[in-house]
């Protein structure tokens, strides 16, 4: 490991950063940035936002969030944004951070 200026580099990210240069390693893809937003808390979920697992699949909130197990878990009907048909509960442990793309205006009822 090597110390620059606090931080902890291995061999392997320091390799592939002096490979990357410092301009590659610095962008992001067009699609990741919209996920740059921080995070929030599940309990602050609402209908219409569009959470992103952590497999990079985006699930788009389609009824008010309920808490359930004496409000430490989350739970809330999505579906995969512009598909109706894929209609299913998730749940999320209310302590838990999440990424989340709020739309720019309430949803039409």
């Amino acid at each position: 490991m090597i110390r620059i200026t606090g931080l902890l580099l291995t061999a392997g990210v320091l390799a592939a950063a002096l490979f990357l240069g410092p301009a590659s390693a610095m962008t992001t893809p067009k699609n990741d940035r919209a996920w740059q937003q921080p995070l929030i808390s599940a309990h602050q979920l609402r209908i219409g936002d569009v959470a992103r697992t952590p497999n990079g699949g985006e699930w788009e909130v389609r009824e008010v969030p309920k808490r359930r197990n004496g409000g430490q878990t989350i739970e809330a009907r999505v579906q995969r944004p512009g598909d109706s048909r894929a209609l299913t509960m998730m749940s999320w442990p209310s302590a838990e951070f999440i990424h989340v793309r709020r739309p720019t205006r309430p949803p039409s009822a």
